[in-house]
């Protein structure tokens, strides 16, 4: 069954880049449906704590899209998942190398839009839960991906998420899409 997957920035905090590294407005115009171009410069990263004050292995950064990761968190998504990776750029915090990733495989027909949450506004729907196909299970389980009614959530297979647990990884929050999950998320 696949998680949806997001950062917990409240808690670890986020990082950030000089100005002019990623530029804000090419990162908000760009089609996240495509690989963003690669950045060939080592980015110098700051971290500011969250509540926890606990570094994290995977970082929010306001300015790009998906996730920066510390070189544990990116050599065990790689391992599980790297044909869904797109690595945008390598960088540095405190001496330590981070890279820059995003997800950029986009899964089809797995959706079972009869189960899922979608709003409907007149002219047109949203998604807002999805309700995988369970056959799918054994397909999406080593998957990091989107979907095209929600291309800017990420989802993982359970694998993904037990090895990231496995191997005490911190930084991302995976949400169960289970009809469980569904109906708490409907109660809302």
């Amino acid at each position: 069954m696949p998680f949806l997957v997001d950062l917990v920035a409240h808690d670890y905090g986020s990082v950030s880049a000089p100005e002019g590294v990623f530029p804000v407005g090419k990162v908000a115009d760009h089609n996240w449906n495509q690989p963003y171009p690669a950045v060939s410069a080592v980015v110098p990263f700051v971290w500011e704590p969250g509540e926890s004050g606990i570094r994290p292995n995977v970082f929010w950064c306001p300015q790009i899209r998906d996730w920066l990761c510390d070189q544990r968190a990116y050599e065990t998504l790689s391992a599980l998942a790297g044909a869904d990776l797109h690595l945008i750029a390598k960088g540095v915090m405190d001496g330590q190398p981070l890279f820059v990733v995003q997800v950029v495989a986009i899964v089809s027909g797995i959706v079972d839009r009869e189960r899922s949450i979608i709003e409907d506004f007149g002219s047109y729907r949203v998604m807002r839960f999805p309700s995988f196909f369970s056959d799918q299970d054994v397909a999406l389980s080593s998957r990091l991906f989107r979907v095209p009614e929600m291309y800017l959530s990420i989802f993982a297979g359970d694998r993904i998420e037990r090895e990231f647990r496995a191997a005490g990884l911190s930084g991302l929050r995976f949400v169960r899409t289970d009809s469980s999950t569904r109906d708490r998320f409907e109660d809302r």
